[in-house]
């Protein structure tokens, strides 16, 4: 076999083996369905009524473990608590953007024990049925994306054209406001990326690919 031909297929091979582990964008629209409470009258002060589109967009790694970031700078992963008839697996979610209610005057939970970012998706499993979500955003204002059924709700085996529940919250200083939406599972895309060390053996390969074939031709 020729040289060129030899460091093509080892270029090949440092290429397909050097990705980051795939995580996933899972993408969703639908149309608000119930303005079910405005106690901080955020829902009023940004206009949305009844049919109003939403969206939102989530990127998604179910190896990865899921997590809470706390005003206090900590970052807590969570677990089920022991001796539950209800456990939970959680996974890793972070919302990359979607329709959100802002907070108003601050918002309210701003102790240092207070969540202040999601990253979390989570099944759940009881005797009341199985439901799995994905949550983002803040804790003042975030995105919740949910299936509730007595079969199968877990994330991972969501389709697209599924119909989902979206739940969108605000809160500001004294109360808050909760709103809910239709949605529609209406993509999902992979999102490898290469690792930087495969990037530059990339790099470095298709130069010295490029001189050998330059070498055998002179």
């Amino acid at each position: 076999m020729k040289p060129f031909i030899l460091c093509a297929v080892a270029l090949a091979m440092v290429v397909t083996s050097g990705y980051c582990e795939a995580t996933s964008i899972y993408s969703f629209k639908g149309e608000v369905s119930n303005l079910f409470y405005d106690g901080a009258g955020i829902i009023a002060t940004e206009g949305f009524e009844i049919g109003d589109r939403v969206h939102a967009k989530f990127n998604v790694d179910f190896e990865r473990d899921g997590y809470f970031i706390l005003n206090n700078g900590e970052t807590v992963i969570p677990e089920s608590p022991p001796l539950t008839n209800s456990p939970f697996w959680y996974f890793y979610a972070s919302l990359i953007s979607g329709t959100l209610l802002p907070e108003i005057n601050g918002g309210f939970n701003n102790r240092p024990e207070h969540i202040k970012e999601y990253n979390i998706g989570y099944y759940n499993s009881g005797p009341a049925g199985n439901r799995g979500a994905l949550k983002g955003g803040t804790g003042d204002s975030n995105f919740i994306i949910l299936k509730e059924s007595y079969l199968d709700a877990g994330v991972e085996n969501w389709v697209i054209g599924e119909d989902l529940k979206g739940i969108i919250v605000g809160w500001s200083d004294k109360n808050w406001s909760i709103m809910w939406a239709d949605m529609t599972l209406v993509g999902i895309q992979s999102d490898s990326v290469p690792e930087p060390s495969t990037l530059l053996l990339l790099g470095s390969g298709l130069i010295g690919l490029a001189g050998i074939r330059r070498k055998f031709k002179n």
